[in-house]
């Protein structure tokens, strides 16, 4: 529900430049109205003062030009085959909500929501989404096929290098894979993209059989990380253009 607007100067008297930094002042910046209006003080005095109602207008009329094209850009990612989401901290009013971010090869969507749960999910792509889902390892994702972020397991293992040789051993044999399994991938056959998966299957069951039973806390953390995520490390190989990370969305 959105409070009427006080009296104030009507938005449309301003020109598409300023009311597109408007906009990105606060949205993009962040700034409470008072800084805004400051900010457009200091840029181009008096001939730059607007009411609070006038900054508001603006925004709210931004957004509601830009409702159409958001549901297009949700629609699309619907019928996506696979979308990169992820989702992180973003203080509103000194509290913690969460920035989700949903994205595909043409289409970036963000929404801002007080909740890290899996019913984002269910908003933004629909409780009936039959694509994939290239992310890290929350438990929100969990119910959809996925393809696990090698970064964040790359990650992980070089933190664990950094505490043991062992764990050297497995944080090299993971870069090693990881590889193999993706030098030259945009020129691979399917046949030899079959190849690389029985080839990875083998070779992440072959680490967790090695290192699964060290007594070395930065193994075992490791080693925990790669197993929770077993069956969605190697996705990527059977759909060409998946990507193995997530840093489309990060």
């Amino acid at each position: 529900m959105r409070a009427t607007l006080p009296t104030g100067r009507e938005p449309s008297e301003w020109g598409p430049l300023l009311r597109t930094e408007v906009v990105l002042g606060k949205v993009l910046d962040r700034l409470p109205y008072r800084k805004l209006r400051a900010r457009l003080l200091r840029l181009g005095g008096k001939r730059l003062w607007m009411s609070t109602a006038t900054l508001q207008g603006i925004v709210w009329r931004a957004s509601e030009r830009l409702a159409a094209e958001e549901e297009a850009i949700v629609r699309r990612l619907r019928a996506s085959p696979w979308v990169h989401v992820d989702e992180s901290i973003f203080r509103v009013a000194a509290k913690r909500w969460w920035l989700w971010v949903f994205v595909t090869e043409t289409d970036v969507h963000f929404v801002i929501r007080p909740s890290r749960s899996r019913a984002v999910v269910h908003e933004v792509l629909g409780t009936d989404f039959q694509g994939k889902i290239v992310c890290d390892g929350w438990s929100a994702y969990l119910g959809w096929v996925l393809q696990r972020c090698w970064a964040h397991l790359l990650r992980e293992g070089k933190e664990g290098a950094e505490k043991s040789p062992e764990a050297r051993q497995l944080y090299g044999r993971l870069c090693a894979l990881y590889h193999q399994l993706t030098r030259g991938l945009e020129k691979a056959s399917l046949r030899e993209r079959a190849r690389r998966l029985r080839k990875g299957e083998r070779a992440l069951r072959g680490m967790l059989g090695r290192f699964g039973e060290s007594e070395e806390e930065a193994v075992r953390h490791v080693v925990t990380y790669l197993r929770n995520g077993f069956s969605w490390w190697l996705t990527f190989l059977s759909h060409p253009k998946m990507d193995a990370t997530n840093n489309r969305a990060e």
